[in-house]
């Protein structure tokens, strides 16, 4: 009978350990699962553009080092996150690379700004929200009272005097600028079907950014 019953004690004793492991397992299997969804993270920065001036904000090192290598940068306008409402690159003259996060353009109107980024990975899943506060100021010296900076969407640019115009890159966009003429003269065709002429300066700059065109026709000020 004492036999009997040791075996029935050592039958208890292993089903008790048997069924901690899988108490165990499940506990792990269930933080595991909690880890996976955990919320994304945000992170905030700053930068400073120029109205009217071509530009550019990079996503800081120290926040670019928390993201996957190969991630997509997706805008959310007019959305609200966290309690706070973002702004509207588009609305005052900038843009994002996709592949970089990078925010370039030549804003159009001065102003404080939050915009809101979305970064998500290869699988399209969200793993982070950028916040981008973005302080646009007025150049330091007024407008010319001649002329002035035109933003413009366009299908096609012509100078109609090629050799006096230099061509670079920056930040994304092409800058043309005229080296060669007092005044030189450029055609562009718009999306209506309609095409302008237009009179740039020496000195000025044409920058082609996508299908946004900006033209600069204000004569150049002694000081410059």
């Amino acid at each position: 009978m004492r036999i009997v019953l040791g075996k029935i004690v050592l039958v208890f004793c292993l089903i008790s350990l048997l069924t901690g492991d899988m108490v165990g397992y499940g506990q792990a299997v269930g933080n595991a699962k909690k880890a996976t969804a955990a919320a994304p993270s945000t992170y905030q920065y700053q930068g400073k553009f120029t109205q009217g001036q071509i530009g550019e904000l990079r996503i800081p090192a120290e926040i670019k080092g928390k993201l996957p290598e190969l991630a997509s940068y997706l805008e959310r306008a007019n959305t609200t996150h966290e309690n706070q409402r973002s702004d509207s690159l588009a609305q005052v003259g900038l843009r994002i690379n996709d592949s970089t996060g990078t925010i370039v353009g030549s804003p159009t109107q001065a102003g404080k700004f939050r915009f809101l980024i979305e970064v998500q990975d290869q699988k399209k899943q969200t793993i982070a929200f950028l916040w981008a506060i973005v302080s646009i100021a007025t150049p330091a010296t007024p407008p010319s009272s001649q002329g002035e900076l035109l933003i413009l969407k366009f299908v096609v640019l012509q100078f109609l005097h090629p050799i006096d115009w230099e061509r670079a890159l920056l930040a994304g966009c092409v800058v043309y600028t005229n080296v060669g003429a007092k005044l030189s003269l450029i055609q562009v065709s718009l999306p209506d079907g309609s095409s302008r002429k237009f009179q740039v300066p020496l000195g000025r700059e044409v920058i082609v950014c996508g299908e946004v065109i900006y033209i600069d026709t204000r004569p150049m000020a002694q000081s410059e």
